[in-house]
């Protein structure tokens, strides 16, 4: 295939960790209306939270989206991790990257731990 010159530029262009995170909440937010960006230094392993509508089964069931422009693997099992410790429930985990991703282990969190 004969790319035009840029496009082969701009996919060899670093990207640029925040604008990435904000594309991908902006694109995902027509596919899950509930979503909501986790901006600032605290987001506790996720980068978004996704609010079910209100006829769900459950009321507080809440996904979770983690961006990441780095090793898409470590970082769901990093964000996980982080969201295990804070006891935050996840029912959903959507990832976007901008890294190619051939296949991801399933992996499933431990329950929560009381506080």
């Amino acid at each position: 295939m004969n790319l035009p010159a840029r496009v082969r530029q701009a996919l060899n262009e670093s990207v640029h960790p925040g604008e990435f995170e904000r594309c991908a909440c902006a694109l995902l937010q027509s596919r899950y209306p509930g979503l909501s960006a986790v901006e600032g230094g605290h987001d506790f392993g996720r980068d978004a939270d996704i609010y079910f509508p209100s006829d769900s089964n459950d009321p507080q069931a809440r996904g979770r989206l983690m961006v990441t422009t780095g090793d898409p693997i470590a970082n769901v099992r990093n964000g996980l991790s982080r969201m295990q410790q804070e006891g935050l429930q996840v029912d959903l985990v959507v990832v976007a990257s901008s890294r190619p991703m051939a296949s991801l282990e399933v992996v499933e969190p431990a329950p929560p731990t009381e506080r």
